[in-house]
């Protein structure tokens, strides 16, 4: 199979020069919308006060963790409290009370009761209620950073007792659905607003107020920042890298090789051989490469439940306190080995299909899901066998010195019949065509071209 690689200047040359391809995680691929999964949390009373200990916990910990920084507070990946037995008897006792309060377990039993599938949005909005509660419990017994904040409380818009009786009152899950909506729309209005005037209005060059500006973005951000850290607690982690069918895409010089500036480096892939031959022997990272599929409506859709997934991201031990409740009650949710196999199956899916409107990009992708490789790392790069190389096409507006110093490059690197080809403009067609370039002579100290070479029209 041949594969082209539209690739800008100083990528192609790092590409060459380390004979290897560089992999990245979907957070840094084009379209935030690829291989978008709805995760819902629809679980039993004893899951929903999981969470809800988790959040008092993490919550906790990022409040422990402002105290420590000096400068303006990072909320990452280690706010979340993985495995809460192993968090501060206090804390843990503290959270018992918090999932003992009647509010707090009106709402358990009712998204519970009415078997509730929230999302991402329905379950900010019922976190951000249940923040103003949990900052009452901790700051009002604690001495967080040297300082009382019991002074500096910020009431939100929304009651936790109104919350808790209007989700009660509701008689189906569409109405808690839709009344969750509502409060995500006010936490998102009006609560917005009250907090970054407050935050504003406390000076960025007093030392003495960073705690509290750090603490305002706290309370403010927390519950949207930890939604979308389980969210990719949950998502099948790793990395791609991606191939075109065809080097005459227009769109594609033009996106991902600086406008006709780069290159387009041609590879081939043996398609039953990847493991051996892509990238070098023995490493052994890879799937086979997938055809992109280009997919809208419904099978485009990947919903997935956080309560049942939550058994394929950690060991069992810690799984279970994430569906352990008040007074130790055990959810009824457990592993499944079944539904494992399909989870595992999600990765392809993933990583493989996107929108129609990506369709002429007609891409191909190889999968990077080892365990061996960090994943916490924006960017993985993976050596190839020199041999898949199999030729370079330049831009129409490539610089000769470039077109030197790539050539340079490829002698230098011990690659073996590489063919250099060149882009142009075909007026009749209207399309990207190439031009077999063979050169005889170079200054490459000058980096010139004596163009004493002749160009064949490529068969």
């Amino acid at each position: 199979m041949i594969l082209y690689h539209y690739r800008k200047i100083d990528s192609a040359l790092a590409e060459i020069r380390n004979h290897s391809i560089r992999f990245s995680s979907k957070e840094n691929l084009n379209d935030p919308m690829e291989g978008f999964v709805n995760l819902v949390w629809q679980g039993d009373k004893p899951a929903w006060e999981g969470l809800f200990r988790n959040y008092f916990c993490s919550f906790n910990n990022a409040l422990v963790e402002l105290g420590r920084t000096k400068s303006e507070l990072d909320i990452d990946t280690e706010i979340i409290i993985c495995d809460v037995d192993s968090v501060d008897p206090g804390i843990r006792d503290a959270s018992e009370i918090f999932l003992a309060d009647e509010d707090v377990q009106m709402i358990a039993e009712a998204l519970s009761h009415y078997k509730v599938d929230c999302d991402m949005e329905e379950l900010q909005a019922i976190l951000s209620v249940l923040t103003e509660k949990i900052v009452n419990s901790l700051v009002s017994a604690g001495d967080y950073w040297g300082m009382k904040l019991g002074g500096f409380m910020l009431q939100s818009g929304l009651n936790v007792h109104q919350v808790a009786e209007g989700i009660r009152s509701c008689a189906s899950s569409g109405k808690i659905k839709d009344l969750l909506k509502s409060y995500y729309a006010l936490a998102y209005g009006s609560d917005v607003k009250r907090f970054k005037q407050v935050y504003q209005n406390i000076s960025e060059s007093d030392e003495s107020k960073k705690s509290f500006r750090n603490y305002i973005r706290l309370r403010f951000d927390f519950n949207q920042t930890y939604v979308e850290q389980l969210y990719k607690t949950i998502f099948p982690r790793g990395y791609v890298t991606c191939f075109s069918e065809s080097p005459y895409e227009t769109v594609m010089w033009g996106n991902y090789a600086e406008s006709h500036n780069g290159v387009c480096l041609k590879y081939e892939i043996d398609e039953h051989e990847t493991r051996a031959d892509f990238p070098e022997k023995n490493s052994n990272m890879f799937n086979d490469i997938y055809a992109v599929r280009y997919v809208r409506g419904p099978q485009y859709i990947i919903q997935r439940n956080f309560f049942n997934d939550i058994w394929f991201n950690y060991p069992s031990g810690i799984a279970k306190t994430w569906l352990t409740g008040l007074n130790d009650a055990e959810s009824e949710i457990v592993y499944d080995v079944e539904a494992e196999k399909q989870y595992n199956g999600l990765f392809e899916k993933v990583y493989t299909q996107k929108m129609p409107d990506w369709k002429y990009e007609k891409e191909h992708r190889i999968l990077l899901k080892s365990k061996d490789v960090d994943l916490n790392k924006k960017y993985v790069d993976i050596p190839f066998d020199r041999k898949c190389l199999k030729g370079v096409i330049f831009g129409i507006k490539t610089p000769l010195d470039v077109m030197a110093e790539i050539e340079s490059a490829i002698e230098e690197g011990g690659y073996q019949n590489v063919e250099f080809e060149r882009a142009y403009f075909d007026t009749a067609s209207q399309t990207i065509k190439t031009v077999h370039v063979v050169r005889d002579e170079y200054d490459f100290e000058k980096y010139k071209f004596h163009m004493v070479s002749e160009i064949v029209n490529k068969e």
